[in-house]
């Protein structure tokens, strides 16, 4: 059955911080790379899932991906390359 992935790979791995905006109220951060600085601002929908027993997330950007590849500049390691 396609579950609509065409592809999964780790891009990054980042600590997982608190952000609080107040005492009573406060929700976990995670970053992206910079080169996906571009979706900034945009619209995304978030799936819990699970992958190998763990927990894992699914993050859908509301637009096109060729978009922000195309126009993205190359990170610090790929520009060494």
């Amino acid at each position: 059955m396609h579950n609509g992935l065409s592809t999964t790979k780790k891009i990054f791995e980042s600590r997982i911080s608190i952000q609080s905006s107040n005492p009573k109220y406060s929700y976990p951060i995670i970053r992206l790379p910079n080169k996906f600085r571009r979706i900034a601002g945009e619209t995304a929908s978030i799936y819990q899932t699970e992958r190998d027993g763990a927990l894992a997330f699914l993050v859908v950007i509301d637009k096109s991906v060729d978009k922000f590849y195309t126009n993205s500049e190359p990170n610090e390691i790929e520009s060494r390359l």
